[in-house]
């Protein structure tokens, strides 16, 4: 990677919880984002997530979530989290989401949209726009 690639932003110090229960995608999530320089904290679904998060929470700078997950899904998790840590970035990941999910993402603020599929340089610029606060409507 050149030197100005991704992973040469000084974000890439921060601490992100990734929580995705398809094994497969979080792997993926852990890999990308180590190889980018960040450490990555992750957890199968909600429940876990916010076990890490009352551990760790202060450590960790903005979390990924997946929407569809058992137990908690990712809209619940946002909910708690926000309510700990209402100013750290989230990044909604999906393949899909309805218009309600995208209206209740909205409505608990500061989440930024990523779409799977994805490229590297897509998840990294999602993660850097959540890191740095900036908003932007998932849809």
């Amino acid at each position: 990677m050149t030197a100005s690639s991704p992973a040469s932003h000084s974000t890439a110090q921060s601490t992100l919880l990734v929580v995705d229960d398809e094994e497969r995608m979080l792997k993926t999530f852990v890999l990308l984002l180590q190889a980018n320089g960040f450490k990555v904290l992750s957890a199968a679904e909600g429940e876990e997530a916010m076990g890490i998060v009352q551990q760790s929470g202060d450590a960790i700078d903005a979390v990924i979530t997946d929407v569809y997950m058992p137990r908690m899904d990712g809209i619940e998790f946002t909910r708690a989290f926000r309510a700990l840590y209402p100013n750290k970035g989230v990044v909604v990941c999906s393949g899909a989401l309805t218009s309600d999910h995208s209206k209740e993402f909205n409505a608990l603020g500061g989440c930024v949209f990523l779409q799977k599929p994805f490229t590297m340089d897509e998840l990294i610029t999602r993660v850097k726009q959540a890191l740095a606060g900036i908003k932007t409507n998932v849809s």
